[in-house]
């Protein structure tokens, strides 16, 4: 799980395991989840973890990779789901 991975890195399996434990008492989570909205933090959340990966490692196609699914996030909005039906 992403969530638990960047917890982890960045601090530790204590605060990760705590933050994997209340992700789904979230209130947006809990009263939005029929709108997909509320879904969007799962691929930011790979993003930041490519993204840290890439700055700790040294390795630059993962800060691009991270980049790359940003640009692709600031799209993923359903307004754009018609022009892949065209």
């Amino acid at each position: 799980m992403p969530l638990y991975h960047l917890g982890r890195t960045v601090f530790s399996r204590e605060v990760a395991r705590w933050s994997v434990a209340w992700w789904p008492l979230i209130p947006s989570l809990l009263i939005f989840a029929p709108l997909p909205s509320t879904f969007y933090a799962l691929p930011s959340l790979i993003m930041i973890s490519l993204l840290l990966a890439g700055l700790r490692r040294n390795q630059p196609v993962w800060v691009v990779a991270a980049g790359a699914l940003l640009s692709l996030l600031t799209f993923l909005t359903f307004t754009f789901i018609p022009l892949l039906l065209l």
